[in-house]
């Protein structure tokens, strides 16, 4: 069990270093597309595509980085506190003869 542990630990460890280089990932996208389309006076449907394109990379990288950061981790927190809880209740009673 403890070993379990370490190793989920682990693997949330690296999953939150996903999830917070692809949330560095989104607001450098969100970003550079504030300056691409700010700088970028005419371009008719060449800015619409890239800024659709920029949209959809920035949309995605925050929205799937805000999902391991808070959903996962608050179900694993959940699931951690529930096992807690049963294990808790468990007594090992020395049997009396007699």
């Amino acid at each position: 069990m403890v070993l379990a542990g370490k190793r989920s630990i682990r693997k949330a460890g690296v999953k939150n270093r996903i999830a917070l280089g692809l949330l560095g990932v989104g607001v450098v996208l969100l970003v550079g597309m504030i300056f691409l389309l700010g700088f970028w006076k005419d371009g008719g449907i060449a800015k619409e595509i890239v800024s659709y394109i920029f949209d959809i990379a920035t949309t995605v990288t925050l929205w799937e980085a805000l999902t391991i950061l808070l959903v996962e981790n608050k179900e694993r927190r959940d699931l951690h506190r529930d096992l807690a809880r049963r294990f808790a209740s468990v007594r090992f009673h020395q049997k009396v003869s007699g």
